[in-house]
């Protein structure tokens, strides 16, 4: 009885391996046999992406706001010290197209060409209240050479980068990578635009390409769209070859004995197709060059009896004849590249150039790109030192303008209430003059006040030591800095 058993247990075992395999063979098998099943889904997505990435967007290119900063505090510093008239007229005005337009006014003299951005940054400057106090500081560097003249050298620099950031975009070399993509794939416009493929002829086989021999299809590398044409839509003979890419609606059937227009309709089906492998992916040379290294990947697998057919994107059965939209029957639906006629070499696909073109802008808008960024930071740098010379120049006027206030002080002292230091009080109209010529500032701020007599002042009161930076007056050394930092970071 238990070799019996044994016996029986052995033979469910077999048969459920049996099963099994069968289960593994049997599908394998009906893929084979089976005219249309995904056949050429490998190689329409080597074409989906390329032309996917046609329809990205380039890397950004953007210059932050810090640099756009930096540019408006330069243009209003450098238009301040060359021509300070021109200055006072933009600010005067509520747009800097009105101070252009002035007749025989500097700003239409000066601000054009080359000028014109000048004044209008320098104007957003003026218009935003950072500039006002800068506007004020440099005003007076006529009595201060050597601080202007080292102003003058970092303005210099400042504006070689800012021309530099101006110049170095990547939006150019973008725009002719797009525009060398769109040859490549076929039409400018894949929402509108027909294709025309005056090249088809005779039948699809010799349209699309004969594998098994040298001879390319006349259409085939035309353009990306053409390659999909061949691979993917239907005709007469083969009305659902669209199977061959998964494609929800199939094209309508084509006639391949002669010139053909695809409709704008049909693309779309054609890229409807090409939404399934849709990346989120920016346009970049890196992403452009994957894309056509997987395509010359699947170009160049072998495939066929032998494995010995290659150069051909989609599937080829057996010999590989012809690409005629079927897989069976030592036929393909398939697009065939040939092969030169003498040395038997590879023939690329002709729309590859215009890829690699494509490759090299990017490239170079990635450069620019690189370059531009270098410029902003040395930018930053300089802005940092221009900020430093002008908040020394506002040191430097508030200093002199409280030394002379000390100097005029000890020339009051001695003067009584009545007296020459205090009966002309109403005459000083801010706190520095005021307090210089023995008199009291009541205000709220350097100009906002009245100027009076002050009120049982001692002739010994006044021969005391002054701290000119205490009380009321203290604000003009305190808030220049602070206005100065605000305007330029």
């Amino acid at each position: 009885m238990l070799a019996t058993a044994e016996t029986r247990q052995t033979a469910r075992l077999l048969t459920l391996q049996t099963a099994v395999l069968a289960a593994l063979v049997i599908p394998r098998s009906a893929d084979a046999a089976a005219a249309h099943s995904s056949s050429g889904i490998s190689g329409f997505r080597a074409i989906c992406e390329l032309i996917n990435l046609g329809a990205a967007s380039c890397q950004d290119d953007l210059v932050g706001a810090e640099s756009n900063d930096i540019k408006e505090a330069a243009a209003l510093i450098n238009l301040t010290i060359a021509n300070p008239a021109i200055t006072t007229e933009l600010e005067a005005k509520a747009t800097p197209e009105e101070a252009i337009g002035t007749e025989n006014s500097k700003a239409a003299q000066q601000c054009t060409g080359d000028n014109e951005w000048i004044c209008k940054a320098a104007h957003s400057r003026l218009k935003q209240k950072k500039g006002l106090k800068t506007k004020q500081t440099l005003t007076e560097l006529s009595t201060k050479p050597t601080l202007k003249e080292s102003i003058e050298a970092v303005l210099n620099q400042l504006k070689t980068e800012i021309a530099s950031i101006d110049n170095r975009s990547g939006a150019k070399q973008c725009s002719e990578a797009k525009k060398a993509l769109a040859t490549a794939i076929g039409v400018q416009d894949t929402s509108k635009d027909n294709l025309a493929l005056p090249e088809a002829t005779t039948d699809r086989a010799t349209t699309c390409g004969k594998p098994s021999g040298t001879d390319k299809g006349t259409i085939a590398g035309k353009n990306l769209l053409a390659d999909a044409v061949c691979l993917c839509s239907s005709d007469a003979a083969s009305s659902n070859a669209g199977d061959n890419c998964n494609l929800q609606t199939g094209t309508g059937n084509l006639d391949f004995a002669s010139a053909i227009s695809v409709s704008s309709s049909d693309l779309k089906k054609l890229l409807g197709g090409c939404s399934a492998f849709k990346a989120d992916t920016k346009l970049t040379a890196h992403a452009l060059e994957a894309a056509l290294s997987a395509f010359d990947n699947e170009r160049f697998r072998n495939q066929g009896a032998n494995n010995k057919i290659t150069n051909v994107i989609g599937h080829v059965d057996g010999t590989g004849a012809e690409c005629d939209g079927s897989d069976a029957g030592n036929k393909g639906a398939c697009v065939y590249y040939g092969k030169s006629p003498g040395s038997k070499a590879l023939l690329p696909p002709a729309w590859r150039e215009h890829i690699t073109a494509a490759i090299g802008h990017l490239q170079h808008a990635e450069q620019e790109r690189l370059r531009r960024h270098e410029s902003i930071k040395r930018a930053t740098t300089l802005n940092t030192t221009l900020a430093a010379l002008i908040l020394i120049a506002g040191d430097a006027s508030s200093n002199q303008a409280l030394r002379e206030a000390a100097q005029t002080k000890q020339t009051n002292i001695g003067a009584q209430p009545g007296g020459k230091g205090a009966k002309d009080c109403g005459q000083h109209k801010d706190n520095t003059t005021c307090i210089a010529n023995n008199c009291k500032w009541e205000g709220t701020t350097e100009t906002v006040g009245e100027c009076k007599p002050k009120d049982g002042v001692k002739t010994e009161n006044d021969g005391k030591p002054t701290n000119t930076t205490a009380n009321s007056n203290s604000f003009v050394i305190k808030t220049s800095p602070l206005l100065l930092a605000v305007l330029l970071f």
